[in-house]
């Protein structure tokens, strides 16, 4: 029984640091796998869980419009707290409106967090569930290249239309991940 330990930069890219453990799990006890068969699964898996539990994806601007109502909503009780100084408000009022307004300032982070995900989307497509897959794809792309280092886009277009049981073409998917291929050259 030949038991190969992938290396530390393998775990790195190819499963992290717990690969040993998940086989064992797994009862997988000769796992003397290339570092290429381990990409295949990383992949695959990545493909199972994107394809099969779809997350719904959200407009970008209807992200910012959230973010701007969030806003103002902070700057509402700000503007409430330094407003006439005639008006006197209590102590205890003001230090609930700073903390309603700080809760509010969070809305950043959304923004934030939200600016590379692959679930926020330029625009609505023709149907919501159009725009599902759009959100599925360009996630299990960033995944993809994740791992191999590139958006295999004629591999995902494939992959996808199999599991989608739908026709995605290559151009389909080069549409939908446009962003994303720039971000990766801009990046390099």
């Amino acid at each position: 029984m030949a038991i190969s330990i992938p290396s530390a930069r393998q775990r790195r890219r190819f499963g992290g640091p717990s690969f040993a453990r998940v086989m064992e799990n797994w009862g997988v006890e000769d796992y003397s796998f290339s570092l290429q068969e381990q990409a295949y699964a990383a992949f695959f898996a990545c493909a199972m869980v994107r394809l099969a539990l779809p997350q719904e994806p959200v407009i970008h601007a209807e992200v910012r419009d959230y973010v701007a109502r969030q806003r103002a909503i902070a700057e509402q009780c700000r503007l409430a707290i330094n407003s006439d100084p005639s008006l006197k408000i209590k102590p205890k009022i003001a230090e609930a409106l700073e903390i309603v307004g700080k809760y509010f300032d969070q809305a950043l982070l959304i923004e934030s967090v939200n600016k590379n995900s692959p679930l926020v989307l330029k625009g609505k497509g023709e149907t919501p569930e159009g725009d599902v897959v759009r959100g599925q794809v360009r996630a299990l792309a960033l995944e993809t290249n994740t791992i191999f280092g590139s958006f295999l886009l004629g591999v995902l277009a494939k992959v996808a239309s199999v599991a989608l049981q739908d026709n995605i073409t290559k151009k389909d998917v080069q549409n939908w991940c446009s962003d994303l291929l720039r971000t990766k050259v801009e990046a390099a």
